[in-house]
């Protein structure tokens, strides 16, 4: 027996779409083999998956492509730079978006019918110790659940866990600032 539970995972700012994983165990004896399994919830056929070769009590993950009834805008709607004022010789340059979920009646739902997205976004790490980075405003507040610490500290890759209620929508709204020199020309953000 597989027992499995469903998590949706969303990454907006590379990729426009909102994706079903299935995180299951192999609750068997045997060893599950390596080739192409059909994936149902219930009676619901969800698509097909590739596995791999499975121990008996290991736990692995099921791509099931891309979520039913979930979708997701992101916006950017903030790009401002500020110039050094009296006094000072840093500049300050701050972008802010939008992510927007709507929940169209998902199969894959809590008993009231929303659904717990993870959201995966990315906020740059400088490898100059004049250039400053931080997230300056996150709401909600970003997940500082433990699984998630390696991947922002390491990578900048921030997760927030959003809880879209049926039939309706929820939105992540979230800055970053640079602070850097005015003599230092930052390219590429």
């Amino acid at each position: 027996m597989v027992i499995c539970e469903f998590v949706v995972v969303c990454a907006a700012a590379g990729d426009p779409a909102v994706w079903l994983r299935g995180i299951a165990k192999n609750t068997s004896p045997w060893t599950l083999l390596p080739g192409r399994a059909a994936v149902f919830f219930g009676a619901d056929y969800l698509g097909d998956s590739h596995l791999d070769l499975v121990q008996a009590d290991e736990e692995f993950t099921l791509h099931l492509g891309a979520a039913p009834m979930i979708s997701v805008e992101r916006t950017q709607f903030e790009d401002v730079e500020e110039e050094p004022g009296f006094l000072s010789s840093t500049m300050s340059r701050r972008r802010a978006w939008r992510v927007h979920f709507e929940n169209h009646g998902s199969t894959i739902a809590r008993e009231d019918g929303s659904v717990s997205v993870i959201v995966r976004e990315s906020v740059p790490i400088s490898q100059d110790s004049r250039l400053r980075v931080e997230l300056d405003r996150s709401d909600p507040k970003f997940s500082e659940e433990e699984r998630w610490e390696q991947d922002r500290k390491e990578k900048g890759i921030h997760t927030w866990i959003l809880r879209v209620p049926a039939s309706g929508g929820a939105d992540l709204v979230y800055s970053v600032e640079i602070r850097y020199p005015n003599e230092l020309q930052v390219t590429g953000w």
